[in-house]
């Protein structure tokens, strides 16, 4: 696995997408999308959940 971090300041999410787009064909991607940008997001709200200290119903709608 890569880190495109420190090519340039952006949102994580360009770094997920570099990397499914880097390491995945087309087909792949297509058909699984759904399940890999869900299961990033849920990793996401449990780190937020971790960090702010807070339950998932604390967490403001916008990253829910």
């Amino acid at each position: 696995m890569f880190d495109f971090q420190t090519l340039r300041y952006s949102s994580p999410m360009m770094d997920l997408a570099t990397f499914i787009a880097n390491s995945t064909g087309t087909e792949v991607r297509s058909s699984h999308f759904s399940f890999i940008f869900k299961t990033y997001h849920e990793e996401v709200i449990k780190t937020m959940m971790e960090a702010l200290k807070k339950s998932r119903s604390e967490i403001s709608d916008i990253y829910r």
